[in-house]
C-alpha cells in the first residue's frame, strides 16, 4: 500500500496521467485507512486518492477526498487538544469553528445528495468551502495569540 502511495504522490507531482487511473483503482478499496511505511506514517489513503483524481482532472472526486482529510484532521486537533478545547469554542471562536465546518460539510453534502447538487448553483459549495478555509485561518492565527 505504501508503494502504491509513493506511486500516486509522485504520479501527482509530475501530473503522470497514464499511471494516475490505475493508482486510483488500486488505492481505491482502501480509501478511508491510513498508510504508515516502518516508522514512518504517510497519511491518510484518501489524500492520494485527491491527488490522483486531480491529476485525472475529476474535480469533484478529488475535492471530495481533500474534504474527508480536511475533516479528520480537524477531529484529531480536537482530540489532542484536550482541555482546551473548551477554552477555543467559547464566545466569538464558536462562530469561527461553525464557519469551518459549514465549509466542509456543505460541499460534501452537495456531493453525497444529487438532489441539492440540481438545487444549488455550483458557486455556493465553493463559496462555502472559501469561507471555511478563511474562518479556520483566522481561528488558527488570532487562537494563538489569546
Amino acid at each position: 500500500l505504501s508503494s502504491v502511495a509513493f506511486c500516486a504522490h509522485a504520479g501527482g507531482r509530475l501530473g503522470h496521467k497514464a499511471s494516475a487511473s490505475t493508482l486510483f483503482d488500486l488505492l481505491l478499496p482502501y480509501s478511508g485507512q491510513l498508510v504508515a511505511e516502518g516508522p514512518s506514517f504517510l497519511g491518510a489513503v484518501d489524500r492520494y486518492l485527491g491527488v490522483a483524481a486531480t491529476v485525472l482532472e475529476r474535480w469533484t472526486e478529488a475535492d471530495r477526498y481533500f474534504v474527508i482529510i480536511e475533516l479528520v484532521l480537524l477531529a484529531l486537533f480536537f482530540i489532542t487538544l484536550g482541555s482546551v478545547v473548551s477554552k477555543i469554542l467559547s464566545g466569538g471562536w464558536l462562530l469561527l469553528w461553525l464557519l469551518v465546518l459549514a465549509g466542509a460539510l456543505v460541499p460534501l453534502a452537495v456531493h453525497f445528495r444529487p438532489a441539492w447538487a440540481r438545487q444549488v448553483p455550483p458557486l455556493v459549495p465553493a463559496v462555502f468551502a472559501l469561507v471555511g478555509v478563511l474562518a479556520l485561518r483566522a481561528v488558527i492565527i488570532f487562537s494563538a495569540q489569546s
